[in-house]
């Protein structure tokens, strides 16, 4: 007994268990059990089966009335569409394509005309009444003219003598004078970039 008592000392004190009948007793649920009963599903009406039969049928006498050689034969006697090659590309890389430098030059001329249009109105409206424009064409040729006189008129005052006595002289040296200054006066009129002159000139 000793032994007995130094060894539950060594092992701590002593579980107490609840014997069989004491306590409070867990009332338990009974158990569900699985229902294990297959389902199987229903089984089709007399109609439905007939339907079935005969939608079966016509597809076995449709598959037995095609002739799979025959078929199979006029598939490879019929040419197939050959696949059309990619267009050839005919444009360079780096360059302007053509129908650009078309419109490009369309363009140009099309602004070249609207400013010829925007100038006329414009010199239309500088243009007083009962005068018109003088073309450069026409300008031109009334400037050699008036270069021409000018230097027939030069020659001319060049041509008197440096001591004039006469009366005579006197006057056709300064109508002379007087020609010439009228000339240089008419070419730097000329000279001007618009020049407009009456309509009955």
């Amino acid at each position: 007994k000793a032994e007995d008592a130094s060894r539950q000392a060594a092992q701590g004190p002593r579980r107490q268990y609840l014997k069989k009948g004491e306590g409070v007793v867990q009332p338990t649920k009974p158990a569900q059990k699985a229902d294990r009963t297959v389902r199987n599903p229903p089984l089709p009406s007399r109609t439905e089966l007939t339907q079935h039969t005969q939608k079966l049928s016509s597809t076995q006498a449709a598959s037995r009335s095609k002739d799979y050689i025959s078929r199979n034969t006029r598939e490879v006697m019929v040419p197939k569409p050959k696949v059309a090659a990619p267009p050839r590309r005919t444009h360079q890389a780096g360059s302007i394509p053509k129908y650009l430098q078309t419109r490009k030059t369309e363009w140009a001329e099309q602004r070249e005309h609207s400013a010829q249009a925007a100038e006329m109105a414009r010199i239309q409206a500088l243009t007083p009444p009962g005068t018109r424009l003088v073309g450069e064409q026409e300008k031109a040729t009334i400037l050699k003219d008036l270069k021409q006189s000018l230097a027939g008129a030069v020659l001319e005052l060049n041509s008197f003598p440096s001591v004039v006595d006469t009366l005579s002289r006197i006057k056709a040296r300064e109508a002379c004078e007087h020609r010439i200054g009228d000339l240089e006066k008419a070419i730097a009129a000329f000279e001007k970039p618009m020049v407009f002159i009456r309509d009955d000139i």
